[in-house]
């Protein structure tokens, strides 16, 4: 040990120190690097870059505050139907969802018990599945963390049900892709020291490239992971997967290459270490070269915009550091091991001949024409029957075992293709709202055009939120309507009409009213006046009767100096008096309704239309009533005079008696000059004159007999007038009954005479007080029958006025009739019209229009607040397609619908506004259109860029041509086989859209080391300076490369055959389009194809530089 340590030099100890490096290297990243499998969740689902549809679609919405998380949808299924126990218990589930008593970040749950419209749509028609939207704010990454928390609020007692949707479907796809990435890494080491272990004959030859690669693919996981996070670098679920395939496929190419050649160096009585020296500096180019044509291959592949595609960049940096690791450690390992590497086998000869491409080779070589036919027969049929068929089916990507594709497959079922799963059309407007007749109509007409379309079900929006424009907005519904208006119209004008002639018939009887009102207004003047000549007489008397009270008074006044001397009988009637004076006061307070009542008499000139027809009756009984009012209170006032009278000769004889006595009980005392003057006193006046009457009127006799006209207004000015004169003589009447009253008062309370006498004074001038009222009351009754006169003359020139009114009225109304005519008969067109259009046939220009009122009600706001954003600018348009929205046709049909919504909004205000597509349909078209656009940009930068790379390898523009010819064909016929296989055999709906630019890039960036392989080993045989031809050299290179070839193309398909295990159906393809490659490639062209080409060619292989001189052809 000690003697090998100091022969050991510094070169030496560099090599065996790498190794160490490398290793703490790989520990230090791998320990610190990020998890990778959070960057694919957060990153790695396929979305198509910015500026197409899809994603405008998102803008659009997310710009106007509209929802932008994710919809899953929850699946319940019973296969008997659901109970209503089970419904209930359903529904109390979806309610806990939408309250805030979880966790959960839940948007808005849409069920099928919101209402009949929700009921159809989601519960189907057999009544077996029923299912619940449930939007949540959430990013498609964060679904995982929440999945289950979901699942277990959304369970309902006793009923299955699972979750789907896209997001659902996305997670499952990153689950099995991890799951499958363990099973395709055991699959693969497995594989790998398998064919080593055979290769080699030895059990510790495999350990080598298995440990290097392993800490390789370590090592690249842990750097891509990195620059993730550092840089935002691209990564998808296929990014891990791409990473070990290519590790361990093309890694184990190379080391196989540098062990092979190190079996045929170590033979040759060298030192390991020379050994591996040489063995590294002859390995050096071809590795290298090859190393460096599939780093370009994938590099380029970062030159695409589709970041999925983008994705795969990720092997180029894993070829970069699987370079770096054969440089670091392989020297070292082969140095220590030499020999012993190949235990318990030994090395074999330093000229291994393979015999299957020595057979093949010869073969092709004797007949180089007829091997290129030999080529053209069997890679044409497959360009023939190869349709390029792709699927988008994201469902199909992994197991039916999957609950998310059960759920999907259930829904798919019972409700149809595109029913849940439609697409959205996205239109902007400039103005912040949607309900405008004019927008809508636009809306319509788009939808009817979209409807047209071959493949569409159905449309649904804002103005049919349905699929159908409600009856309601129909031109014709409306129509309809509007004509069973007019028929009451013209009913209704019918009517008018009728009524017109009998008004005008009215006209001509108002006029004869109009001549009889005025003979009874003139009448009702010749009677006012009268009543005025009757207040007039009525005043006289009250004069005469004042007059006699005023006699009273002077009468009872003399008496009562008269009676000073008879103290309590001269007290009781002054408190008698007094008595009568305060119910004649009463009286004076009723008289003062005269003057209301008078006042009242403008009220009733207006009220005269309303009472008119009443007013002789009332005139007639109020007057009576007056009359006998009058009659009684005269009456009882004659008997008050009257008892007055006899009370006066009653205490005239108790004074005498009283005046007597005195006289005798006196005997002289008393002087006979003052009693003979108290009995003169006595002898020569009366307490009330006997000549005093009231005067006797009878007003029934001053109302005339008058004819009163039918018109209310004449009547209750009448009526006023009269009333006030009942209200005058209404106050006298109870004025005479106070006055009755106090007498009789007088005469109870005749206790006191001197006070009696006062009170009797006090009453007779309160009842000349009340007459004084009552000559007032008169006076303003006169007053108020002027008054009541001129209205009359007013009266009657208003009649005058009323025959010039009737008479345009009558002229008004002949012009009313003949409009009348007029109308009803452009009504009747109208109607004819109106009727005509509500029973037309349903067709597109029939119309659309939705009343003001519609925009308020509640069934618009719903459908406002499902199709139109937040912010009110954008309103979308759900598309039902009759195709599977995975399907190709469903993608073709949205074309055309985005060139008929294009054409449609031509010379309207949309055209220029923004117009998107969202949804399952929309978002694979992009894809489709956009992984076109990057296959053909990225192919063509790819094959330029290898193109160089083996022009500066073989300098030669001639052979980089057929070796890219040779791939492109094995790429074509690959791709038939699994065209065939997949499509044809398996029956599904294509290859899966992202299967063909992966399977490309893998196959020129793989297949093309394996020519250089081949190109490299004849180039090293002819460059040995041995006389050898072109064809001996291919036949000999052939020979030589052949085991190697194989066994790494083996070992690589091997690699990718792991992915099947993986249960993702892309990669299941991608491995199946490579094993076939590689087959294709390894058996067909490069042994046939490639070295006719050579031989055919000749000298031209190394144009324009020329064979070098030292190479010459037989």
């Amino acid at each position: 040990m000690k003697k090998w340590i100091e022969s050991t030099s510094l070169k030496e100890w560099l090599i065996y120190l790498l190794p160490v490096i490398w290793l703490v290297l790989l520990a230090v990243s791998f320990v610190t690097a990020p998890d990778i499998d959070q960057f694919v969740r957060e990153e790695g689902q396929a979305e198509a870059p910015e500026g197409f549809p899809s994603q405008i679609a998102e803008e659009l919405i997310e710009e106007d505050d509209g929802f932008g998380g994710e919809e899953i949808l929850l699946v319940y299924e019973q296969e008997d139907g659901f109970s209503s126990e089970q419904k209930e218990e359903i529904k109390e589930v979806l309610a806990g969802l939408s309250e805030e008593d979880h966790n959960l970040p839940i948007h808005a749950v849409t069920g099928p018990f919101d209402g009949d419209m929700e009921e159809e749509r989601l519960i189907s028609e057999d009544g077996d599945v029923l299912i619940a939207l449930v939007e949540m704010d959430i990013e498609a990454h964060e679904y995982a963390d929440i999945r289950n928390e979901l699942q277990e609020a959304s369970q309902a007692e006793g009923v299955d049900h699972d979750q789907t949707g896209e997001a659902v479907i996305n997670e499952d796809v990153v689950v099995s892709t991890e799951e499958g990435l363990v099973t395709s890494t055991y699959i693969t080491v497995s594989l790998v020291f398998l064919v080593l272990a055979l290769v080699f004959k030895s059990l510790v030859s495999p350990l080598v490239p298995l440990l290097l690669l392993g800490t390789v693919y370590l090592f690249s996981i842990s750097i891509v992971s990195r620059l993730i996070d550092w840089v935002g670098f691209p990564v998808s679920n296929f990014t891990q997967m791409f990473v070990l395939a290519v590790v361990f496929g093309v890694g184990t190419d190379y080391c196989i290459l540098i062990m092979k050649r190190f079996q045929e160096e170590v033979l040759k009585d060298q030192t390991a270490f020379q050994a591996m020296l040489t063995t590294m500096r002859a390995s050096k180019s071809t590795v290298l070269y090859s190393a460096l044509t599939g780093f370009i291959g994938f590099a380029t592949i970062y030159l695409a915009d589709f970041d999925l595609y983008q994705s795969a960049v990720g092997v180029a940096v894993a070829v970069l550091v699987m370079m770096a690791g054969i440089w670091m450690v392989m020297p070292a390992v082969l140095a220590l091991g030499g020999v012993r590497l190949f235990w318990p086998g030994k090395p074999g000869s330093s000229n291994p001949s393979n015999p299957l491409w020595g057979f093949i080779g010869g073969l092709t070589l004797r007949s180089p024409k007829l091997a290129l036919v030999a080529v053209a027969l069997l890679v044409i049929p497959f360009y023939l029957f190869y349709d390029d068929l792709r699927s988008f089916d994201n469902v199909q990507e992994i197991r039916g075992d999957y609950d998310s594709v059960k759920a999907y497959e259930l829904t798919e079922e019972a409700f149809g293709q595109g029913d849940l799963f439609f697409s959205t059309l996205y239109l902007k407007t400039d103005e912040a709202s949607w309900d405008d007749h004019g927008k809508i109509a636009h809306l319509e007409q788009l939808a009817m055009n979209i409807e047209k379309v071959e493949g569409i079900r159905g449309v649904r929006g804002l103005n049919r939120p349905d699929e159908d424009v409600p009856d309601e907005f129909r031109i014709p519904e409306q129509a309809g309507i509007l004509s069973e208006g007019m028929v009451e119209a013209l009913d209704g004008l019918d009517e008018l009409s009728d009524g017109i002639h009998e008004m005008k018939d009215g006209l001509d009887d108002s006029e004869e009213l109009l001549d009889e009102a005025e003979a009874g207004i003139g009448e009702l003047i010749a009677g006012t006046e009268e009543i005025m000549a009757a207040v007039e007489e009525a005043e006289d008397q009250l004069d005469e009767a004042e007059a006699g009270i005023r006699n009273l008074m002077e009468g009872t006044e003399e008496l009562g100096s008269g009676a000073k001397e008879i103290g309590e009988g001269i007290g009781e009637i002054r408190q008698g008096l007094e008595d009568a004076g305060r119910d004649v006061s009463s009286s004076r307070e009723d008289l003062g309704l005269w003057q209301t009542r008078a006042e009242a008499v403008v009220s009733e000139i207006e009220a005269f239309e309303r009472r008119g027809s009443e007013l002789e009756n009332e005139v007639q009984e109020r007057a009576e009533t007056v009359n006998n009012r009058y009659q009684a209170a005269r009456r009882e006032a004659e008997e008050a005079l009257a008892n007055a009278a006899e009370e006066k000769e009653q205490l005239r004889s108790e004074l005498q008696e009283a005046l007597n006595d005195l006289e005798a009980e006196a005997e002289g005392d008393l002087p006979s000059e003052e009693l003979g003057r108290i009995r003169s006193l006595l002898d020569g006046h009366s307490v009330v004159p006997e000549d005093v009457t009231l005067p006797d009127l009878d007003l029934t006799a001053l109302v005339p007999d008058l004819p009163i006209p039918p018109f209310s207004s004449y009547a209750d000015e009448i009526r006023s007038a009269l009333e006030d004169g009942d209200g005058q003589l209404q106050e006298l009447e109870e004025g005479l009954t106070e006055a009755a009253e106090g007498l009789e008062e007088a005469e109870e309370g005749a206790g006191d005479l001197q006070v009696g006498l006062d009170d009797v004074q006090d009453g007779h001038q309160e009842l000349l007080d009340g007459m004084a009222e009552a000559r007032q009351g008169a006076s303003d009754l006169s007053g108020g029958l002027d008054e009541l006169q001129s209205g009359h003359y007013a009266l009657l020139d208003g009649v005058g006025e009323g025959r010039n009114g009737l008479e345009n009225f009558r002229k008004g109304l002949r012009d009313m009739l003949e409009g009348t005519e007029e109308l009803n008969e452009g009504i009747g067109e109208a109607e004819d019209a109106l009727r005509q259009v509500s029973k037309q046939e349903e067709n597109p220009l029939e119309g659309l229009f939705i009343p003001n009122e519609a925009f308020e009600e509640e069934a618009f706001e719903e459908a406002f607040d499902q199709y139109v954003t937040p912010g009110g600018q954008v309103a979308g348009m759900e598309l039902l397609f009759e195709e599977d929205p995975y399907s190709q046709e469903a993608m073709m049909i949205l074309d055309e619908v985005e060139e008929v919504a294009a054409f449609t909004l031509r010379d309207t205000p949309f055209e220029d506004k923004e117009m998107a597509f969202s949804g399952i349909t929309s978002s694979n078209r992009d894809l489709r259109d956009v992984s076109d656009q990057d296959f053909f940009v990225t192919a063509a930068v790819m094959l330029a860029g290898i193109f160089i790379a083996l022009t500066f390898l073989f300098k030669s523009l001639i052979m980089p041509l057929y070796v890219l010819v040779s791939l492109v064909l094995t790429y074509i016929g690959s791709m038939a086989v699994a065209e065939l296989i997949f499509v044809t055999i398996l029956g599904y709906d294509g290859i899966m859209w992202a299967v063909p630019f992966f399977s490309f890039v893998l196959l020129m960036a793989l297949g093309v080391d394996y020519s250089i392989f081949l190109m490299g080993r004849f180039r090293e045989i002819l460059e040995e300076g041995e006389e050898i031809t072109i064809h001996d050299a291919i036949h000999i290179a052939m020979k030589r490369i052949g085991g190697t070839v194989i066994s790494a193309a083996l070992i690589l398909g091997g690699t990718f055959a792991a992915m099947m295990a993986s249960g993702v159906l892309t990669l299941m393809q991608v491995s199946t389009v490579i094993m076939t490659g590689l087959l294709l490639y390894t058996l067909v062209m490069l042994p046939v194809f490639v070295p006719a080409c050579m031989l055919l060619l000749g000298s031209w292989n190394w144009w324009p530089l020329g064979r070098p001189k030292s190479e010459r052809d037989s």
